[in-house]
């Protein structure tokens, strides 16, 4: 549910949406789950660690769900 919630607010507003946190000082919400335990806040060139589901990638390579690794949208 909350991708698709992600997906609908980009597309209020495609072309800074996908960009808007990295113009906002490059970060957008922390690198801990609920900050805790506190922790700084997480930039676009992050590194994602899929485990085995996939390759790491970046949280900005995954920022835009029709372009990158993905391909899709919600009707």
């Amino acid at each position: 549910m909350m991708d698709r919630t992600w997906a609908y607010w980009q597309l209020l507003d495609p072309t800074s949406r996908h960009s808007e946190a990295e113009m906002n000082g490059g970060s957008y919400g922390h690198i801990t789950w609920t900050n805790l335990p506190e922790s700084r806040k997480a930039s676009f060139n992050d590194t994602l660690d899929m485990g085995y589901a996939a390759e790491s990638t970046t949280i900005g390579a995954v920022m835009d769900t029709t372009s990158g690794p993905f391909c899709y949208f919600y009707v």
